[in-house]
């Protein structure tokens, strides 16, 4: 688990971030390599998980950081708010060969997401998702896979029937819609 920052561009309800008093900061390359060098001594290396407190698309060398770890030659994975998912970040992931990208989804309503992710639309978060499958599919890959977190609690709770439908509608989207 590498958290290459804990800085991060929304203000959920549920995020430490809001009760804590830490300074904010992003991980350097010294010691994102210390850890690379470390990570060489496992056989087989272990799966290198990409979150935190953060938002780790914050970090202006996130890309290279994948890279990096899928070169040991293990599976790297990344979870995201998804507000930072823009075409290029999207294109760049998939040349990095990342294993899969991680969303968290805590609402199923624009209404219910905002509620719980302050700062965040639920409309474009979903549009950036779509983007990066797209860009995906029209490689013809397989990778990297898209898969959603989503934290159940009182006010989203009623969401998670209509999760499975709407994470399905992304998956079975066709190009040609």
């Amino acid at each position: 688990y590498v958290e290459p920052t804990n800085e991060c561009n929304l203000k959920c309800r549920t995020c430490i971030r809001n009760i804590w008093d830490e300074p904010l900061g992003q991980m350097n390359w010294t010691t994102f390599t210390l850890i690379l060098k470390e990570l060489r001594t496992f056989s087989p290396v272990p799966t290198v998980f990409f979150g935190g407190f953060g938002e780790p698309l914050a970090h202006p060398q996130i890309v290279e950081m994948v890279a990096e770890a899928k070169a040991l030659g293990t599976s790297v994975e990344l979870i995201t708010n998804g507000t930072l998912l823009t075409q290029s970040l999207s294109r760049r992931f998939i040349e990095a060969r990342l294993d899969v990208l991680w969303v968290s989804i805590d609402g199923t309503t624009p209404s219910s997401y905002a509620d719980v992710r302050l700062g965040a639309a639920l409309p474009e978060v979903l549009a950036n998702v779509k983007t990066f499958r797209d860009i995906r599919m029209k490689a013809q890959l397989q990778a990297p896979e898209i898969g959603f977190a989503f934290v159940a609690m009182k006010r989203n709770i009623n969401d998670l029937p209509s999760l499975l439908h709407m994470i399905t509608q992304i998956a079975t989207y066709q190009a040609s819609e």
